[in-house]
């Protein structure tokens, strides 16, 4: 596997982002958590409290260990409350609201056991996608929200695999030469933008929607991770380390005009568009620990969004109040 260049906190996917991988089975059962904590201000710096005019508004949803285990959290755009969604212990990780607002798939992984995917409801209640004894991990639905795509190593390696938002007809996408991670589905639906260390370092790819047409996007000794598509389907946002440390840079579609935006000595990572594409939300150490920004999708204007002692990242950037 290609350099994956999570940090201490995700030092390997095969230790941290599998919880352990411990267990007799890797299977475990989901149950409803205690009511989470209500929703609580955050205390925003003064550029925070500015981007609450200055920005888009809707929810992003969040991985934090701010209450001991990663959990997922949502921060509201338009006054800034922090309300917490998953109160389980382990690693709940790599949240995506769905296309309706409605639901918000992620994995879970608890201690000693392999993550599986899972989906919490508006209601608060949880139905598990998977069960089995192998990691699934890093699901994104499609933008009609019928689909879910993700990761499982259940063949051996990571690949991409795909199934109903209800969970069943289950079938890998591609079978690539080294792990393939990050799957995200465009817009439009019809491609599927993803990181591989097929070459031996990290890349971005995409490929149609079955599996078919992969082509390599970007290709240097650095490694590119996370891609993001832009609203309208024609740039990708990602993080890479390929000036030496982690940066948000985006590029077109077809792998063209690459531009660096956050360029700071910080680690910069996990780009997330706003819902109608004129910022990008990401977390940055910047200020000491991971915490989640936003800035114009130029570059321009980055402004602190949360302030804890926690570790926030991972954001995704969904429409809905």
């Amino acid at each position: 596997m290609g350099q994956v260049f999570w940090r201490g906190w995700l030092p390997g996917l095969l230790t941290i982002a599998l919880a352990g991988c411990g267990g007799s089975n890797g299977v475990r059962e989901i149950v409803a958590p205690a009511a989470p904590p209500a929703p609580t201000a955050t205390p925003l710096s003064s550029g925070a409290e500015r981007a609450g005019a200055d920005v888009p508004g809707g929810t992003i949803v969040f991985m934090s260990n701010r209450a001991g285990p990663d959990n997922l959290f949502l921060l509201s755009m338009s006054d800034g409350t922090v309300g917490q969604l998953t109160t389980l212990a382990g690693v709940d990780g790599f949240p995506r609201m769905s296309p309706n607002g409605d639901e918000v798939v992620y994995h879970s992984g608890a201690p000693a056991l392999l993550p599986e995917i899972v989906v919490v409801e508006a209601s608060g209640n949880f139905r598990r996608l998977t069960e089995n004894e192998f990691g699934d991990l890093m699901p994104d639905w499609s933008p009609d929200g019928r689909r879910v795509v993700f990761v499982s190593d259940r063949d051996g390696d990571f690949e991409i695999y795909m199934m109903d938002a209800d969970g069943a007809n289950q079938r890998r996408l591609l079978e690539h030469q080294g792990a393939d991670l990050f799957p995200r589905w465009s817009p439009d639906g019809s491609q599927i933008a993803f990181t591989s260390d097929a070459r031996g370092n990290n890349d971005i790819y995409v490929m149609s929607q079955d599996g078919r047409d992969v082509r390599q996007l970007t290709e240097n000794p650095g490694s590119d991770e996370a891609a993001e598509w832009s609203l309208d389907g024609s740039r990708l946002a990602f993080t890479s380390d390929r000036d030496g440390d982690a940066d948000i840079y985006v590029m077109s579609v077809a792998g063209a005009n690459l531009q660096n935006l956050t360029d700071s000595s910080a680690f910069d990572s996990f780009p997330a568009w706003s819902p109608d594409g004129s910022h990008i939300a990401f977390s940055s150490d910047r200020t000491g620990n991971d915490e989640l920004w936003v800035m114009q999708a130029d570059g321009a204007e980055p402004l602190l969004l949360t302030n804890s002692p926690a570790r926030d990242t991972a954001p995704h950037w969904a429409s809905i109040e």
